[in-house]
């Protein structure tokens, strides 16, 4: 059984590896598990508090491919723990190197013996490859946590993993918000986004599992090839497209990281004409809202008067139930108007002089 929903999860047995399932049958290139040769990613499993410390624990580093052990890090200098009231964690950070570099190359899985449990316990993980070096040009770096425990794991400890991928084809996103008034938007907000989109390859089960999580997350770091780091705005997760010929075990996964978001709110510039001295706006446009007293004058007064009377003026009004409402444009002088209904109600005016 799965210990956690991590990045790095760990199993009771390496029967439960993701490369023992009878039905993958996958021949594009799958995104993997690396780390570099100096240290592992970061990694954390939870078990009923027993009271025990990094004494009664045992740290190996195995090959994957033949069982023998190829390091056995110090507990105490390599892992750390903390003793809660029902569950204790068993936490590495990657914060130290190894003693000996780990062989280029190989397919590697930790083992964690945990002798102060009845009978001793042993954890395994799932695969990692060593690689020369992660910081290469081919990797994007995505390191997340959150503030307070999420999904049974631990607040603050922070998940790392190194995709052999790049950003494409980021998405460039508009959205205007307004009313429309004789066949025109009058804007009230105009929004605009750079998404970008991290296109993984065929993706394991388990790493979805740790990923999905991802839009809940209250700390996101990205680093890209180029070594740029920055945090995004928002991340959306697409729902994965499972594989057919992987029998669903890898789906293809969408990451969308929301890079800048610009936002415009409550200003208009309208183009009077087609000038031949550059085209200059001569339009003043001023707007609002305000209430009505049934057959009380309601006097609009502008910030500053217009030139003269000679504005367009638009009036929207409306009951409290939200019917239509017909006021009386009673005075419209240069620097206010005033009307009258029979009703009570509410309005949006717009005065447009050119």
């Amino acid at each position: 059984m799965k210990n956690l929903n991590t990045i790095l999860p760990f199993y009771d047995s390496t029967d439960e590896w993701y490369k023992y399932r009878d039905d993958i049958m996958i021949e594009r290139k799958a995104i993997r598990l690396v780390c570099g040769v100096k240290r592992v990613m970061p990694f954390i499993i939870r078990r009923l508090t027993t009271g025990g410390t990094t004494t009664t624990l045992l740290f190996r580093i195995a090959n994957a491919d033949t069982g023998a052990v190829i390091q056995s890090p110090t507990p105490a200098t390599y892992l750390n723990f903390d003793t809660g009231t029902t569950y204790d964690n068993i936490w590495y950070d990657a914060s130290a190197d190894f003693a000996s570099d780990l062989p280029v190359g190989a397919n590697i899985y930790i083992i964690i013996v945990d002798s102060s449990q009845t009978p001793t316990k042993t954890y395994y993980s799932d695969i990692i490859t060593v690689v020369a070096d992660v910081a290469l040009s081919n990797y994007t770096l995505l390191e997340f946590s959150n503030d307070l425990s999420l999904n049974n794991i631990k607040g603050t400890f922070s998940q790392k993993i190194y995709i052999d991928n790049v950003f494409k084809t980021p998405d460039y996103l508009r959205e205007d918000e307004g009313e429309k008034m004789d066949g025109i938007l009058l804007r009230q907000s105009m929004t605009a986004q750079k998404v970008l989109n991290l296109w993984n390859m065929p993706t394991p089960e388990f790493l979805i599992d740790a990923l999905v999580t991802l839009p809940m997350m209250d700390n996101i770091e990205l680093t890209d090839i180029n070594g740029d780091c920055f945090v995004p705005l928002e991340v959306r997760l697409k729902d994965p497209e499972w594989i057919a010929d992987a029998g669903g075990s890898f789906a293809k996964l969408c990451i969308q990281f929301v890079e800048w978001v610009v936002i415009k709110k409550g200003g208009y510039k309208e183009v009077a004409c087609n000038c031949e001295s550059g085209g200059t706006s001569t339009a003043v446009i001023k707007e609002g809202s305000a209430s009505l007293t049934a057959s009380i004058p309601s006097v609009v007064t502008f910030a500053t008067a217009f030139a003269d009377a000679g504005y367009s003026l638009q009036i929207r009004a409306w009951t409290p139930s939200g019917s239509p409402i017909f006021p009386d444009v009673t005075s419209q002088l240069a620097g206010s108007f005033t009307l009258v209904s029979l009703v009570s109600g509410s309005y949006d005016w717009l005065a447009i002089r050119v």
